[in-house]
C-alpha cells in the first residue's frame, strides 16, 4: 500500500479564508467561497434547544423544530415544500440539547430564494393545530419505535445514570407521556421566547462570493429585534455519579443486546476537551 499524500493545512479553511461577520442583533455570520462547486449550503443554528424545556414539556424544542414548516403567514406547508421542490433546494430543521439547527443546499443562483425562505419559516411561522397535532402523532409513533430498540433504550439508560438530576438526562425528543400532552400553542410559547437573533450562526459555503452572501444575509435578518427580556440560558453544572455504577434494561423478546460504557467528559470550554475527544474517536470509534 502507497503512502498517503501529505496534508497541506493551507488548503483547509481558515481565518484567511473565511469571512466573518457581526450583525448588531447578535447574529455571526461565517462564509467561504467554494468556486468548484455550482451549489450553496447554508447552515447554522439558535440557541433554542432542550434545555430551555420544563421536564414534563420535554420533546417540545423537537416538535418546534419540525413544525417550523408546516405554515407560515405567508404560506401553507404544502405551499412551503412546493416552493423548495421547485428549484431543487432542500431546508431542515433539528433540536439538540443546546440548539435549533437549520441545514439547506441549493444553486448558488437561487440563495436568494432560499434565505427569503429560512427567513420565513424561522420568524413568521403559524404552528397550525391540525398540522401540529399530525407531528405529535408522528412523533409517538417514532417514540414507540425508539422504546423497542435496543440501542437506543441503553443510552437512554446511560445518560439517566450518569447526569442523573440534571437536564442532559432528558432525552432531546421526549418521551411518550410528554410528547401526549405538547400543543400547538406549547410550540407557539416556546419560539415566541427562545428564537432570538443574539447567539444565533448562519454559515454560507459555496459558488457565491462571500461578501456578496453577507450582504444577503444582512438585509434579510439584520433588522430581526427580539421581544422582552432575553431567557436565562445557563447550564447547571453537571456532578457525575461516583464509583463505577451499572444498570441493565430488559427488552422481552430481544436477541441481541447493547452494551454502553462511559463517563462524564470535559466541558467544550475545557482546555483538554479536543484532547479527550480525539483520544476518544482512536480508543472508541475507530476500532
Amino acid at each position: 500500500m502507497g503512502q498517503l499524500p501529505r496534508l497541506d493545512i493551507k488548503t483547509l479553511p481558515g481565518p484567511e479564508t473565511i469571512l466573518r461577520r457581526e450583525l448588531g442583533n447578535g447574529i455571526t455570520f461565517l462564509a467561504r467561497e467554494n468556486f468548484s462547486s455550482p451549489s450553496v449550503v447554508v447552515s447554522g443554528y439558535l440557541r433554542a434547544g432542550s434545555l430551555q424545556e420544563e421536564p414534563d414539556m420535554a420533546g417540545l424544542a423537537s416538535m418546534t423544530a419540525a413544525s417550523l414548516m408546516r405554515g407560515t403567514q405567508k404560506r401553507k406547508f404544502g405551499q412551503i415544500y412546493e416552493s423548495i421542490e421547485s428549484i431543487g433546494a432542500r431546508l431542515n430543521f433539528s433540536a439538540g440539547k443546546h440548539s435549533i439547527s437549520f441545514s439547506a443546499k441549493a444553486l448558488a443562483e437561487d440563495l436568494g430564494v432560499l434565505l427569503d425562505l429560512l427567513h420565513e419559516v424561522l420568524l413568521t411561522p403559524t404552528f397550525p393545530k391540525a398540522q401540529v397535532d399530525r407531528l405529535r402523532a408522528e412523533m409517538l409513533t417514532g417514540l414507540g419505535i425508539r422504546d423497542q430498540e435496543t440501542s437506543a433504550r441503553a443510552d437512554l439508560a446511560f445518560n439517566e445514570l450518569i447526569y442523573k438530576g440534571h437536564p442532559y438526562a432528558i432525552p432531546t425528543e421526549g418521551t411518550k407521556g410528554t410528547v401526549a400532552q405538547l400543543t400547538a400553542a406549547n410550540v407557539r410559547s416556546f419560539h415566541r421566547k427562545y428564537f432570538r437573533p443574539a447567539g444565533m450562526v448562519i454559515c454560507i459555503v459555496g459558488g457565491v462570493k462571500a461578501r456578496k452572501a453577507a450582504n444577503a444575509v444582512s438585509t434579510r435578518f439584520s433588522s430581526w429585534k427580539a421581544n422582552g427580556k432575553a431567557p436565562d440560558l445557563s447550564v447547571p453544572s453537571v456532578k457525575p455519579p461516583r464509583g463505577l455504577k451499572r444498570v441493565r434494561v430488559g427488552l422481552e423478546g430481544k436477541s441481541q443486546a447493547d452494551l454502553v460504557m462511559g463517563t462524564a467528559g470535559p466541558s467544550r470550554s475545557d482546555p483538554d476537551f479536543l484532547l479527550a475527544a480525539l483520544a476518544n474517536n482512536i480508543l472508541g470509534r475507530f476500532g
